[in-house]
């Protein structure tokens, strides 16, 4: 390779592998083993050695977690769905409650509707021949005048 083929290259390298390790996960692996150890005997490696009744202890309470955690879940839950049907419900009894009270109104208004029309109709029954009563109107008050003149000869001839 020549001189700058090789400067080439480390400009690469020295691009690539900074970016390859800050994007790319490192993930380190291990087996997991348990190990029996006999009291005086050497571990096979450095931690918290534990007893049967102590791993034991700690694998009923990592079982229990499992399931206490699922009634917290399940307990916060059924609460949030409590709280919101009863929102629900309260929001549903006010709308009856509006439905109710527009059909009330909508009823009196057809009832005022009602009552209108029949009241239009008995005053139409005096407003369809006009000229009639007209010729009543004038009729009566002639009737009413010659009949007040006559009283009042009555009167002045009795005197």
């Amino acid at each position: 390779m020549s001189s700058h083929s090789k400067n080439i290259f480390n400009i690469l390298v020295a691009m690539v592998v900074p970016f390859c390790l800050t994007f790319s996960p490192c993930i380190a692996y291990a087996d997991e083993t348990i190990a029996t150890v006999v009291e005086g005997e050497p571990a096979p490696f450095s931690g918290t050695l534990l007893n049967p009744e102590a791993a034991a202890s700690i694998f009923v309470k990592l079982e229990n977690f499992d399931s206490s955690c699922q009634i917290e879940i399940d307990k916060s839950v059924d609460t949030a769905s409590a709280g919101f049907q009863y929102r629900l419900d309260i929001e549903a009894a006010a709308k009856d409650a509006c439905v109710s009270e527009l059909d009330l109104a909508i009823q009196l208004r057809e009832n005022h509707v009602q009552f209108l029309t029949e009241q239009s109709a008995i005053n139409n029954v005096h407003r369809r021949n006009p000229e009639l009563w007209f010729a009543i109107g004038v009729t009566s008050g002639i009737i009413l005048s010659l009949g007040t003149a006559w009283a009042w000869g009555q009167v002045s001839s009795a005197n």
